[in-house]
């Protein structure tokens, strides 16, 4: 057997050559419609999958993002951020439980990375699970203490509790890490 690529292979390095280039013009129904030929002519292209569902989440066809999501996963399971992606989909059609399943499951593999914790709070806070948001919020500065994003929503999140005093010092703490944050 040779190592060379058949001319099927080839021809599919080449739309997803055209959709990465689309993509990069911002063009996402281009970038997908090749990505889509590209699947067309090897169907356990990780890749093309992969990458034509960070474009349809782009143009909010989250659904279809969902899908093609699915189909990375089965070709490439151990994947964590084909979890990262889909955790996102499902939080933007509101399907926050399966969210929080996708983000729990990079936090298990990646328990140091503090914007999956701050999206998970954003879920839960949706869910108006207040307590576990700001748990999330809690560890998302813990692991990044210039997050503005999480001390934001920690903020808001203790107001909702009525804990104004420490709603107050989030508040004061992004004031201090960046002057002109109008959100603080």
């Amino acid at each position: 057997m040779s190592d060379k690529e058949s001319p099927k292979e080839n021809k599919a390095d080449e739309w997803r050559g055209k959709a990465f280039i689309s993509l990069s013009k911002g063009d996402f129904h281009k970038g997908i419609e090749y990505y889509s030929k590209a699947i067309q002519l090897d169907p356990r292209d990780f890749e093309a999958y992969y990458n034509r569902a960070l474009a349809y989440d782009n143009i909010e066809e989250h659904d279809r993002a969902i899908k093609d999501l699915n189909r990375a996963l089965e070709l490439d399971p151990g994947n964590v951020d084909i979890y990262w992606h889909r955790g996102h989909a499902y939080d933007n059609m509101g399907e926050y439980t399966s969210a929080i399943q996708d983000f729990t499951r990079v936090i298990e593999e990646d328990p140091s990375h503090e914007d999956v914790f701050f999206y998970r709070g954003e879920v839960y806070y949706a869910m108006e699970e207040i307590e576990q948001a700001i748990e999330d919020y809690n560890h998302s500065i813990e692991l990044d203490d210039s997050n503005l994003k999480a001390y934001i929503s920690r903020g808001i999140a203790l107001a909702d509790l009525g804990q104004l005093d420490k709603a107050s010092q989030d508040f004061t703490s992004v004031i201090e890490l960046d002057p002109k944050n109008s959100e603080a």
